[in-house]
């Protein structure tokens, strides 16, 4: 399946073809018109995730060059991003590929922990656990202006994070699952065995759907993961 197709170019950055499908489009689009009298937050929530994504995909494609591999084009689409990094293939340079990507959510989650743990003079803690927004208050304190944002930022940063590490083909956390498999049990069997772990972590996505426990947007992954484990599979 050809991602590039149905997408346009957007800009051109050290090197890397930024795109954008058509789908992203319509999403945003159905995403502001639900958010109603709510659209200014909503606007701001689209262009804060997006800006993380972009990040995080320019992550595998500079830990892709860095172990002597290349990548010219990424996609940004409904479902996050698509880089088209290309690494050499054994197991250390495609970790440091995939994990590069993940490893830019940490450094922007400590980098905002500790801005929130300073603005709050040492009186808030940020959650560590992506299912979970509370923090910890030691003492009530009174809020800077730009405090709310950074939170939003971290928040949005720690839940990508957890989310991406899940070892699900092919999200991040199941390609580093294959990549450490992949010394041990040689490539075709870590890649089976990261597919069918990957396609039951999507059964459970379908399940959580069909509990009414998460939207629609989890049933998406979870089509698009299947679709991806079968396609290795074969």
């Amino acid at each position: 399946m050809n991602f590039l197709e149905g997408s346009f170019h957007i800009g051109r950055v050290f090197g890397i073809n930024v795109r954008v499908h058509m789908l992203f489009v319509i999403w945003i689009a159905f995403q502001m018109l639900q958010a109603g009298a709510d659209w200014k937050y909503e606007l701001m929530f689209m262009l804060l995730l997006f800006g993380i994504v972009l990040v995080h995909e320019f992550g595998h494609c500079f830990g892709a060059r860095a172990v002597g591999g290349y990548a010219q084009n990424f996609l940004m689409w409904p479902l996050g991003g698509l880089a088209y990094a290309h690494a050499p293939m054994r197991p250390w340079p495609q970790f440091v590929t995939v994990a590069c990507g993940p490893l830019v959510n940490v450094i922007f989650c400590l980098v905002s922990a500790i801005a929130l743990f300073a603005g709050s003079g040492g009186n808030y803690i940020p959650t560590l656990l992506p299912w979970v927004s509370t923090p910890l208050l030691l003492r009530p304190f009174e809020e800077p202006a730009w405090f709310e944002y950074v939170h939003l930022f971290y928040y949005v940063n720690l839940w990508l994070l957890g989310f991406n590490l899940m070892p699900i083909y092919p999200l991040d956390g199941g390609q580093l699952l294959h990549t450490v498999l992949w010394p041990f049990l040689g490539l075709r069997q870590a890649t089976i065995t990261a597919c069918y772990i990957g396609l039951m972590g999507c059964g459970y996505f379908v399940y959580q759907w069909a509990t009414g426990e998460r939207g629609s947007m989890l049933l998406f992954i979870a089509i698009f993961g299947g679709f991806t484990c079968w396609q290795q599979l074969q």
